[in-house]
């Protein structure tokens, strides 16, 4: 499984940063501001919708089938002894 926290926590945390910095300054830096915090939104939210397709399901049931001597074809004519 992959961990997905650690860079969700950074871009939350460096979006805070980047906002209390804007804050007080002049229009071009809350429009930096801004455009870091949609870009990081949108890593946000493709990390949330690639947690939701885990693959883990198909490689278990493919590792099975391989200990199970179902792919022995790999060692008998691709892998040469």
């Amino acid at each position: 499984m992959r961990d997905t926290a650690a860079p969700q926590g950074t871009d939350l945390f460096v979006m805070s940063a980047v906002c209390s910095y804007a804050a007080g300054k002049d229009a071009s830096a809350v429009d930096l501001a801004d455009l870091f915090c949609q870009q990081a939104r949108a890593r946000i939210a493709k990390q949330f919708r690639d947690i939701r397709v885990n693959p883990d399901k198909a490689a278990s049931a493919i590792a099975k089938k391989i200990l199970g001597g179902e792919y022995e074809w790999i060692e008998n004519e691709i892998i040469k002894q």
